[in-house]
């Protein structure tokens, strides 16, 4: 069975303000995004297994729609008052890690919010800031490493209104390296350390967890849209650029070669692939073929008691939702009620 998850909570300083409304059984992760929106809802079974009870996403571009999307997904699923996990979109926030300074963990996200003025692109002072500890690497260091959230603002706070407005009950905001990393630990690997590839079509990521932690996370340069010819008669084909394809490889060897020698950790003993709305076989092949460690693909069916079938297609569009309605609540760091 799987153990119960370190309840990480990225943000929790604006979710502490929140009151707990009725609450439904569960957790509803959510995602909104300009592409559209995504709801998943997950329970526990009494032994605290997982299982799937719906997910879904609706394509919508248009921003004034999206609140009203997500309200009538609520509804039409009769999840008002459910609590609900937020997971942030990627160009809403930065994750840096950084030497952790002396102060105690209540001062922490306060003395973190100048030592990384110049490494976001947005004013520090105005943005949200969070922490959570690089786990214990067991190399003797001194000196604790701290992940910093950072986000921005305003656009965070837009979500928080459209999640609020639609009757769920929001209770913590994620980030998608820790909704990846709740997937990580669903497997049999994450004893022993793997990694996982998030490939998105505008911007991928790639982690490495052990034992419910997160260990390394490094956003890829390459998005997955640039490895495939959207002109092709079948749909999605593998694109003949392999400069493109070999600059992935790189990202990827370089981030598991930092994962060894700096943080000193054994290498994984795989890196999963998550899905991907691409026929990406030949991708997988060619990172086979180029890379020191064994690649995987992953099909949440075989991970979830799932009450609906999920296409690859949906896996591919709800990866990260259902990543982050596998949170679990309580534990230190979990948002006050």
């Amino acid at each position: 069975m799987l153990g119960r998850l370190k309840a990480l909570n990225p943000l929790s300083f604006i979710t502490r303000r929140f009151k707990r409304g009725t609450v439904a059984s569960g957790l509803v992760g959510a995602s909104i995004d300009s592409d559209g929106v995504a709801l998943t809802h997950i329970t526990r079974t009494a032994e605290g297994s997982p299982e799937l009870e719906f997910c879904e996403y609706v394509p919508c571009q248009h921003t004034d729609q999206r609140a009203s999307v997500l309200a009538e997904l609520v509804e039409q699923h009769q999840l008002g008052g459910a609590n609900c996990n937020l997971v942030l979109r990627p160009q809403d926030y930065k994750l840096l890690l950084i030497e952790a300074p002396e102060v105690p963990d209540t001062e922490m996200a306060s003395a973190v919010r100048w030592l990384i003025k110049d490494l976001v692109d947005f004013p520090v002072d105005s943005a949200l800031i969070d922490t959570f500890y690089l786990p214990d690497l067991g190399t003797g260091a001194q000196r604790k490493m701290v992940y910093v959230v950072a986000s921005k603002t305003q656009d965070t706070q837009v979500l928080i209104d459209m999640v609020r407005g639609s009757g769920l009950n929001l209770t913590s905001i994620d980030i998608i390296e820790l909704a990846l990393r709740n997937i990580c630990a669903l497997t049999a690997e994450d004893e022993i350390g793997q990694g996982m590839m998030y490939l998105h079509p505008r911007s991928s990521l790639l982690v490495v967890c052990r034992q419910e932690g997160l260990y390394l996370a490094r956003a890829i340069t390459l998005a997955i849209d640039s490895l495939f010819d959207k002109a092709s008669d079948n749909g999605m084909s593998l694109s003949p650029d392999e400069q493109a394809l070999d600059s992935l490889v790189l990202d990827v060897q370089r981030s598991l070669d930092y994962y060894e020698s700096q943080l000193r950790q054994t290498a994984p003993a795989n890196v999963l692939i998550a899905p991907t709305q691409h026929k990406a076989t030949k991708l997988v092949e060619h990172l086979s073929a180029n890379l020191t460690v064994k690649l995987k693909k992953i099909d949440l069916n075989e991970l979830l008691t799932c009450k609906q079938e999920l296409t690859l297609e949906m896996q591919a569009q709800c990866f990260a939702v259902i990543g982050a309605a596998l949170r679990e609540e309580g534990g230190e760091n979990a948002a006050a009620s």
